[in-house]
């Protein structure tokens, strides 16, 4: 017969296990949607050398920012294209992208959409998980505890990226394009535009900035979960007598063993139940020993 305790157990600790691991993987697909922002380009342009082929930074600045809005328009990528086929170089009757960079965009669009899903699957099973847990008394404890596990997790996996992507560099940035992209679908020449554009130097920037804040969020989720256990975990401290004490209560009051003593061996020593010389005493053997 199945210990129906040792199941509940079990599954709480499964259930657990697996919001702990959750939450890193909210965190960093939640920090890539936020990147897809106008502040990221804005940030990182400022590091970039100036282009070589004669675009200023205010018009680099423009298209990067042209090619955002398409990653953030609503419509599949495969429809809102067609906005960034309308798109020309500044001054000139050239498109702003070639039809291999187009297409590369379509996959980038696509990638991103699926991010963005995926970011928000995640953090509607971890605000349903955290609700049924928190909904119980009896599990809200191991609740914040799993967020807690969760949080460290992530400060230092993400907080390890931050500080080897520097090292690694070209090894991140070629695995991340051959596992996610077709092969032969983003290598492109140095006077396309994309290049122009989006150099390595920007990728580079751009991902320290994006680990560098998830590694924020992850020190204040770290915080704020290790507050809540240190709270609920006084709270549920016991209050009243130690085991020990409730084991051997005698140890706290000991027993009156003399008065006992006294009642008891009345009638062996034939002692008077009242005293003669003061019978409204209520203590008859308030005087002991009494002389025979």
């Amino acid at each position: 017969m199945i210990d129906k305790t040792y199941l509940y157990q079990s599954l709480l600790k499964l259930f657990c296990f697996l919001i702990s691991l959750l939450v890193p993987a909210a965190l960093l697909l939640g920090g890539l949607t936020r990147s897809i922002s106008p502040a990221y380009p804005h940030q990182v342009y400022k590091f970039l050398p100036a282009d070589e082929l004669g675009l200023t930074q205010t018009e680099r600045l423009d298209l990067a920012l042209i090619t955002l809005a398409y990653l953030q328009h609503p419509e599949p990528a495969a429809t809102a294209v067609r906005f960034l086929e309308s798109q020309r170089l500044p001054g000139t009757n050239q498109p702003l992208y070639n039809e291999r960079e187009l297409a590369h965009l379509v996959d980038v669009k696509q990638l991103t959409d699926r991010i963005a899903g995926w970011s928000e699957t995640l953090n509607w099973l971890l605000g349903l998980s955290l609700l049924a847990l928190v909904a119980w008394p009896a599990t809200r404890f191991a609740a914040v505890k799993a967020f807690q596990r969760g949080a460290a997790f992530s400060f230092f996996l993400l907080l390890a990226c931050f500080m080897f992507i520097p090292l690694f560099w070209p090894l991140f940035f070629f695995g991340f394009h051959h596992w996610l992209f077709p092969p032969g679908s983003w290598s492109f020449a140095g006077a396309d535009t994309l290049i122009r554009l989006f150099p390595e130097a920007f990728w580079f920037n751009y991902a320290q900035q994006v680990f560098a804040e998830q590694v924020v969020y992850a020190v204040l989720l770290l915080l704020a979960t290790s507050i809540l256990v240190v709270i609920m975990g006084t709270k549920a401290a016991p209050t009243g007598p130690s085991p020990d004490q409730i084991a051997e209560p005698w140890v706290q009051s000991p027993l009156p063993i003399e008065p006992i003593a006294r009642y008891s061996d009345l009638e062996a020593y034939g002692r008077p139940a009242t005293d003669p010389e003061n019978p409204d005493d209520p203590d008859p053997f308030a005087q002991w020993p009494f002389e025979e």
